[in-house]
């Protein structure tokens, strides 16, 4: 039974560094004891709700709790925190829910990304680019997003947000996701806002550019500029892609005089409540082919980023607390974790009353508090 072994395991540490075990000790470690109490059973709450959400089996239950503990050290975060993404991306419909987890907490690690954020980041970009949960297409994502925000001045938590807000937006418009990724570059290595803002701009912006078919006003801003909207492929007439228009606006744009009336119209009409945005994008089209070179050469980068982050000596505290978790529940050897957690629900308890009694008692109070508990452990055996 796992609180027998408990016991033991602390009997013999007392017995070996008797000199250790002070009344501060007694105290710290009986506290431990406690936190690794309420940690197993959030983690047990946690497998329930995801065995009510999936059709895995016990079984395979069991191996994604044992497993949990491991893949969640290599990121530095918490056991519960990649069992909770499982659960939230069985929410959100996917089958790979374990690998979509993971890939988050992976993308959280990398760039200080908040869950809730990192969740909306990813499953934006799958469902605007119909990636259909493919971990590989998702990965070169982050990857690529993760090698701008390394060599320029933009964050990757802005570039998430705005990724989050208007990949529907730009995948409606025919844009990319490197395309995007390398206008969400120049934004927010120019201007100060957030990444949530830079998203609704582009939104915005990508809508006013697909309007250019039917809008007359936007016809006749670009015909001003002596730009074709529609370019022959294949013998037929085509509208230009919003990236194609963009960089011939760009290349006419910067050759205006400041107070030519064409720059206030292509501003007012195009970019709308946008235009400082649009203005940005035009006037650092040059870092455009830069940032699609980053993004491109990106592999392997978004798993570089991570085992550094994971060393980071707050991250090494969290592995050193899974490892001690997973230990405690692996002394069980027990196939029901429901029993273990009831058992140490009312150790819980007489474990309270003690670590409030022991005062200054030294190594005597802590071979009181082992004999309380080695009663109660024959008690409620």
């Amino acid at each position: 039974m796992i609180l027998t072994n408990i016991i033991q395991q602390l009997n013999r540490l007392k017995n070996l560094l008797p000199q250790f075990f002070s009344s501060d000790s007694n105290i710290m470690i009986l506290s431990k004891i406690k936190e690794v109490i309420s940690e197993l059973r959030i983690l047990n709450n946690t497998i329930i709700e995801i065995g009510k959400t999936s059709n895995l089996t016990g079984q395979q239950l069991k191996a994604l709790e044992n497993s949990a503990f491991q893949v969640a050290s290599k990121y530095g975060k918490s056991a519960n925190d990649y069992l909770t993404g499982i659960l939230d991306m069985y929410h959100a419909g996917f089958h790979n829910a374990e690998q979509m987890s993971e890939l988050s907490i992976l993308a959280q690690s990398i760039g200080s990304i908040d869950k809730a954020t990192a969740h909306a980041y990813l499953i934006a970009s799958n469902n605007a680019y119909h990636l259909k949960g493919n971990i590989e297409e998702l990965s070169k994502i982050l990857d690529g997003q993760n090698n701008i925000a390394e060599h320029t001045s933009i964050s990757m938590m802005n570039i998430a947000q705005a990724t989050a807000k208007s990949a529907t937006a730009a995948s409606q418009a025919g844009i990319k996701l490197n395309e995007l990724s390398a206008l969400i570059a120049i934004l927010g290595s120019n201007i100060q806002t957030s990444g949530t803002e830079i998203g609704n701009h582009l939104a915005s912006l990508f809508t006013n550019l697909q309007n250019n078919s039917t809008n007359t006003s936007l016809q006749k801003i670009f015909q001003d500029l002596n730009i074709s909207i529609t370019e022959i492929v294949n013998g037929s007439e085509n509208l230009k892609t919003p990236i194609q228009l963009l960089k011939e606006l760009a290349e006419t744009f910067q050759m205006l005089a400041i107070d030519d009336p064409r720059r206030t119209n292509i501003l007012s009409n195009l970019g709308g409540s946008s235009s400082d945005t649009l203005t940005t994008i035009l006037n650092h089209w040059a870092s455009y082919e830069k940032m699609l070179t980053l993004y491109s050469t990106g592999l392997g980068s978004a798993s570089k980023k991570a085992e550094e982050s994971a060393n980071h000596l707050e991250n090494s505290f969290q592995r050193l607390s899974n490892t001690w978790t997973n230990i405690t529940k692996n002394i069980a050897h027990s196939d029901s974790i429901t029993f273990v957690i009831n058992a140490m629900n009312h150790l819980l308890s007489l474990i309270n009353h003690i670590t409030n009694c022991l005062g200054t008692l030294g190594t005597v109070g802590f071979s009181a508090a082992i004999a309380g508990i080695s009663k109660f452990v024959k008690n409620f055996a």
